[in-house]
């Protein structure tokens, strides 16, 4: 009986190892930047030569729908054409378009992350009719992500106004920014709107919601330079509108600020200067001037280390010191989505690297399918539902795995 067990486990062993040895054959196959997509389709283009201009870039998903952008035609600037479009991806097909009459050529421009709640999608957008004499008039609609059918729209009061297309949310209140000077809070629901917080001498650059605090990223002109910016963070309760941080100064800049809340602690950058505030009792705990860390496009958070992407260079900080840990100099990214320690990092190469956030390794990348033809990712965020990342080409829509492979 001993001598069938100890057989029994040597045989079991055995299939172990030859079981491994076949497992690392399979993984040295593997090459950095070869993983093809495990699903795609093409995006219908119509007139024009590939999507151009921005659309909602966090392709939001229904379900089985993924809303990313497209292009009816374009023939410079203001002549672009942009329109939502509802992709399913089981099959492929599109399934509606927002604007959505395909033969009325319109200027229509899509610039900030709208938000999914069930299945209504809140959303920001201009449009030029070229019926008036006045254009780039903002409007925020709320679609049924199921149809496309607008459920409701509200139009702004002003024209073109340098703030943020974004619209925050949690469970079943939105919240963005009208007129550059007011936030309105709807309960999508009930479609109830309120005024949720009002500033009559500051413009509103950029709104962001987490841990029910809203920061609200603020500037005017500078009375001794007209082509810098004060600039300044509001801090508001998002249930009870109540003031956490009242106008806090940031920066002198030319540029308007961006920043994120994690743990109590905002992160703000202006310019290449990178702050740490304590939002409840106002201290600045660290600043530093990095100044080829400069135009940022995304900041992140995972245990102690502080993310941001810019344009010209990937950090990673201490966030309790605003040490760095690591930097990729003169290597930039458009935008970035992170899922545990992993950072997807739509790079200015126009590839998605995948980044270890605690020890700043380049574990791999994805390129493009096509990108020997001369197409490339563009223009969203590598969005991750569930286990898959969804990203776009000028022509297609791709899913792929999440890393490890």
């Amino acid at each position: 009986m001993v001598k069938l067990i100890s057989f029994s486990i040597q045989i079991t062993i055995n299939v172990l190892a030859i079981f491994m040895v076949l497992c690392s054959c399979c993984k040295s196959q593997h090459e950095q930047g070869s993983l093809q997509p495990e699903w795609e389709t093409e995006i219908p283009t119509f007139e024009s030569d590939g999507v151009y201009d921005d659309g909602l870039p966090n392709l939001p998903k229904c379900g089985n729908l993924m809303v990313a952008h497209t292009s009816i035609y374009h023939g410079g600037l203001f002549d672009v054409d942009n329109r939502l479009c509802a992709i399913d991806v089981g099959t492929g097909d599109a399934m509606w378009y927002f604007p959505s009459d395909l033969n009325e050529r319109k200027y229509c421009w899509f610039d900030g992350n709208g938000y999914l709640y069930k299945d209504k999608l809140l959303f920001q957008y201009i449009l030029d009719d070229r019926s008036s004499t006045t254009r780039d008039c903002r409007s925020t609609a709320c679609l049924d992500a199921n149809t496309g059918a607008i459920l409701w729209k509200k139009d702004g009061k002003t024209n073109w106004t340098p703030n943020s297309m974004t619209v925050v949310g949690q469970n079943e209140n939105a919240y963005y920014v009208q007129d550059s000077m007011t936030v309105i809070k709807v309960n999508l629901n009930n479609g109830m709107f309120s005024v949720f917080y009002v500033n009559d001498t500051l413009s509103i650059g950029d709104i962001y919601l987490n841990d029910n605090n809203i920061a609200l990223f603020c500037w005017t002109e500078s009375a001794e330079d007209n082509s810098k910016f004060n600039t300044y963070v509001v801090v508001l309760d998002s249930e009870s509108g109540d003031v956490i941080l009242s106008p806090f100064f940031l920066y002198e800049g030319y540029v308007i600020p961006h920043g994120i809340i994690s743990g109590g602690i905002l992160y703000a950058t202006v310019d290449g200067y990178l702050m740490a505030i304590n939002i409840k009792n106002k201290e600045k705990l660290w600043e530093r001037n990095d100044i080829w860390a400069y135009t940022l496009i995304d900041m992140s958070v995972y245990r102690d280390i502080l993310l941001k992407c810019c344009g010209n260079a990937t950090v990673g900080y201490n966030k309790n010191t605003g040490d760095i840990l690591y930097d990729y100099h003169d290597y930039g990214s458009w935008h970035t989505s992170v899922c545990g320690k992993y950072a997807y990092i739509l790079s200015l190469h126009d590839e998605v690297d995948i980044l270890d956030i605690e020890t700043g390794e380049k574990l791999d990348y994805i390129k493009c399918k096509y990108q020997d033809n001369g197409e490339y990712f563009y223009g969203s965020y590598p969005a991750i539902y569930g286990n898959r990342m969804y990203i776009m080409s000028h022509h297609h829509l791709f899913r792929y795995p999440l890393y490890p492979w």
